[in-house]
């Protein structure tokens, strides 16, 4: 019977940096050592964790190292309840999220501060991981870079939908906006994974001023080329010669067959939790980021508010008066003339509709009263008898505006009645 293979060790380094354009690092990471082990090593197994703090001045710096003080206690706290691992790490969690969240609603210069945190258990072979925010956990195996987390971000979200690329992403001016983070809501989701390490493998956790700067490839490169400790200040160098605009923070870790002298290395200064004491003030409770970025309101100053009308109505001021200077007064007064003129014009047609029907009265009258009579014979007529149209009377008729029938249409009609009397 073999003996079995003796169980792998690790190597740790982890450093931070403000970056080429930020005076206040707010980025915060921690391994934990002898003082927070104690006994439970072989129970609780080895924590490493990153956070990225965001609030401005103090207040960012404040929530990065308030999230990795309390994980650190919660996680190797004296409580005896089992609980597995990523039970145990997400309980941790959420206890930062709270404290952070209750400090942020009860001090006014420290309102809405908040940060990220990826955070990592490991035991024996297996690794746990918990994370909020777009702070990434890393696995190099092989020569080859693999990013276990999930970013809760912005244009994460857009990737995910297919609505941009990766390599837009990376460039997008919303890359930096996060949908979840510690100590904006009094809840939060954390997510958590568990990864089977090989001997070899190398697991890095770092801020996004790492992983937005460097690309994968060199990631990669550096790590299997280096030992944590002058990997990760390799790495670091990087980014800054990228360009450095955020704060940048790497923790390597590297899992080994073989014992090695130190089981932890700490490369870079590691500054001990401090939070800023500040009078307690009554403020509200900070609201919860938006889903989708929202830009920025920009207040508009009381010159481009007032000024703008004012200038409009004094240049209409300015159009009237040259008008009155070269037309005159008379100019305005005959457009209110001529639209006021314009109604007594539909009046005049009213007026002439009366002597139209009196007259189309009077020529149906007379028209009726010379047609009464039936074609009729005259008595000097011959014997073949011609009889007399009645259209000159109609035409003499309709001729007359008052209707009254001419003597030389009713003769006739007369004298032949008497002739064919017996």
């Amino acid at each position: 019977m073999g003996l079995a293979d003796p169980p792998p060790h690790l190597i740790a380094a982890g450093q931070t940096d403000p970056g080429q354009r930020r005076g206040l690092n707010e980025d915060a990471w921690r391994i934990a050592d002898e003082s927070d082990l104690g006994d439970m090593l072989e129970e609780r197994g080895q924590l490493f964790a990153v956070a990225d703090g965001m609030g401005g001045h103090t207040a960012g710096e404040v929530a990065s190292e308030l999230a990795i003080e309390t994980l650190f206690a919660e996680y190797y706290g004296r409580d005896d309840a089992p609980m597995s691992p990523a039970m145990r790490l997400e309980q941790a969690v959420l206890k930062a999220n709270a404290r952070i969240y209750e400090q942020a609603g009860a001090r006014a210069s420290q309102a809405g501060m908040g940060t990220t945190i990826v955070a990592a258990v490991a035991r024996g072979e297996w690794l746990t991981i918990a994370n909020v925010g777009d702070s990434r956990a890393y696995l190099v195996r092989n020569g080859i870079v693999q990013q276990l987390t999930h970013d809760h971000s912005w244009v994460a979200e857009q990737v995910t939908a297919g609505l941009l690329t990766e390599q837009e992403a990376q460039n997008h001016m919303y890359r930096n906006v996060v949908t979840r983070c510690l100590g904006h809501n009094a809840q939060i989701e954390v997510d958590t994974l568990e990864q089977v390490l090989e001997p070899g493998d190398a697991v890095l956790l770092c801020s996004d001023g790492l992983s937005n700067q460097v690309p994968e490839d060199e990631l990669a490169r550096v790590i299997a080329q280096q030992a944590p400790p002058e990997a990760v200040a390799e790495l670091i160098e990087l980014a800054n010669r990228y360009g450095g605009p955020d704060n940048i923070t790497a923790l390597l870790i590297v899992l080994q067959a073989e014992p090695s002298e130190a089981v932890t290395v700490v490369a870079g200064p590691r500054p001990e939790p401090q939070v800023v004491q500040v009078p307690p003030a009554k403020v509200a409770t900070p609201a919860a980021p938006p889903e989708k970025p929202v830009p920025a309101r920009r207040s508009v100053s009381p010159l481009l508010k007032w000024g703008v009308p004012l200038a409009l109505v004094l240049f209409a001021s300015c159009i009237v008066g040259i008008a009155l200077t070269v037309w005159g007064p008379e100019v305005l007064q005959g457009w209110f003339i001529t639209s006021t003129a314009t109604p007594t014009v539909e009046v005049a047609p009213t007026a002439t509709e009366t002597p139209d029907a009196t007259a189309t009265a009077a020529a149906t009258a007379t028209a009726t009263a010379t047609a009464a009579p039936s074609p009729t014979w005259t008595a000097t007529a011959p014997p073949t008898a011609t009889p007399t149209p009645t259209v000159t009377p109609t035409s003499t008729a309709t001729s007359t505006p008052t209707g009254t029938p001419t003597p030389t249409s009713t003769p006739l009609p007369t004298t032949t009645l008497q002739i064919a009397g017996p």
